[in-house]
């Protein structure tokens, strides 16, 4: 099995944003994702997030909370 960054990078992104889609996880998975995103690999990982839960929230018609 080879490393593949961008795979890797993916599953890291689809990962936390299941999380920061819980309650129980979502302040844990939040603090995280900032902290990914300030490395080269995951860079972008933040906006992301932002952007995925920003478009679920408004599909139901509510904004996301989430903004630091």
């Amino acid at each position: 099995m080879r490393w593949n960054p961008d795979e890797i990078r993916e599953r890291i992104f689809a990962h936390y944003l299941a999380l920061c889609k819980e309650a129980g996880w979502k302040e844990y998975a939040w603090a995280r994702v900032k902290q990914l995103d300030e490395q080269p690999m995951f860079r972008g990982i933040k906006q992301y997030v932002l952007e995925q839960m920003n478009a679920t929230s408004s599909k139901s018609g509510r904004k996301s909370k989430t903004n630091n």
